[in-house]
């Protein structure tokens, strides 16, 4: 799927991914060494987001779920956009270019 989703100059990122959900729980303390980031609402660890050391990687990825009052109106509305085509059970992966899928049976998440 093609992404349309606008990066923000100053971050150089697309700011719409599980970290900004309210869905997501955070550790106590960072960097996570306990890997115990996880979404609260599927009950899924989320260590696949954080590198070796514990801190967040610079990869972004949402589920169908996502939900956030703090998410710019133009990811809001290119989200509800692409919705409706997104499958349960699997996280989408913002690249440049493209949204790309993979299974959260294949990512690790416990």
């Amino acid at each position: 799927m093609k992404n349309k989703f606008k990066i923000n100059n100053y971050t150089g990122s697309h700011e719409f991914s599980c970290v900004h959900c309210e869905h997501f729980v955070k550790p106590d303390n960072w960097p996570d060494v306990k890997r115990n980031i996880r979404c609260r609402k599927h009950g899924k660890k989320l260590s696949f987001l954080l590198n070796s050391d514990g801190f967040l990687i610079h990869d972004e990825w949402f589920c169908k779920d996502i939900a956030s009052k703090q998410f710019p109106d133009f990811h809001i509305n290119e989200f509800k956009k692409i919705r409706e085509q997104l499958k349960p059970d699997y996280m989408y992966h913002l690249t440049r270019e493209n949204i790309e899928e993979v299974s959260i049976k294949k990512m690790g998440t416990d």
